[in-house]
C-alpha cells in the first residue's frame, strides 16, 4: 500500500515537474523569440536611420553644390550685366558726340551761307571794289558803240555804195580810274541800288565826234 502511494506521488510529482519544465521552456522560447524580434526591429531601425542620415548628408552636399553653382552663375550674370551697361553707355556717349558734331557742322554751314549771302555791315569796304570798277568799265564799253553809230551813218556820202558795210574801229576804252578817284555811287551801282550814271557820261566829246 505504501509503495503504491509512493509511486502515485512520484508520478504526480513527475507530471508537475514536466508541466513546470514545459512552462519554463515555453517562456524561454517566447523570450528568445521576443528578443530576436526586438533585435531584428532594432537592426531595421538602425539601417533606416543610417540610410536617412546618409540621404540627408547627400542632400545637403547636393544642395551646397547647387547653391555654389547658382552663385557662380549669378556672378557671371552680374559681370555680363556690367559689360552690357558699359557698352550701352559707350554707344550712347558716341551717339551724343556724333549728334553734337552734326549740330555744330550744320550751324557752321548755316553761318557760312548767311555770311556769303549777306555780308555784315562792319565788313563792307570803304572804297569801291575791283568788281564794281570792272562792272562800270563794261557798262561804258557797251554804251559807247550805241552812241557812235548814228554819227557814222550821218557821215556816209549819198550815192556811195559799198558791198560790205564799213565798220568803224572801236575806240579804245578809257583806262579805269584809280580806286580812290572812283565815286562812291559806283559802289551803289555794283551793290544793286539801281544807280544810273549822269547823261554826260554817255556822250562823247565834240572833238572825237568831229574827228569821226
Amino acid at each position: 500500500m505504501p509503495a503504491a502511494v509512493q509511486e502515485t506521488n512520484k508520478a504526480e510529482h513527475s507530471d508537475q515537474m514536466w508541466k513546470v519544465l514545459k512552462i519554463h521552456l515555453l517562456r524561454e522560447r517566447a523570450r528568445k523569440k521576443q528578443e530576436r524580434e526586438q533585435e531584428v526591429e532594432e537592426e531595421r531601425l538602425r539601417k533606416e536611420r543610417e540610410a536617412r542620415e546618409q540621404q540627408d548628408v547627400m542632400t545637403l552636399g547636393e544642395t551646397r553644390e547647387q547653391i555654389s553653382q547658382l552663385e557662380t552663375k549669378l556672378q557671371q550674370l552680374k559681370e555680363e550685366k556690367h559689360q552690357l551697361f558699359l557698352q550701352l553707355k559707350k554707344v550712347l556717349n558716341e551717339d551724343d558726340n556724333r549728334r553734337r558734331q552734326l549740330v555744330k557742322e550744320n550751324a557752321e554751314q548755316m553761318m557760312a551761307m548767311q555770311t556769303m549771302a549777306v555780308p555784315p555791315a562792319n565788313m563792307v569796304p570803304n572804297g569801291p571794289s575791283a568788281a564794281s570798277v570792272q562792272l562800270y568799265i563794261q557798262q561804258q564799253q557797251q554804251q559807247q558803240p550805241r552812241l557812235v553809230q548814228p554819227q557814222q551813218q550821218s557821215q556816209v556820202q549819198p550815192g556811195f555804195k559799198t558791198n560790205a558795210t564799213v565798220k568803224r574801229p572801236r575806240s579804245p576804252s578809257p583806262p579805269p580810274p584809280p580806286p580812290q578817284q572812283v565815286p562812291v555811287s559806283l559802289y551803289h551801282a555794283a551793290a544793286g541800288y539801281g544807280y544810273k550814271p549822269p547823261p554826260q557820261a554817255y556822250q562823247g566829246s565834240p572833238q572825237k565826234l568831229s574827228n569821226c
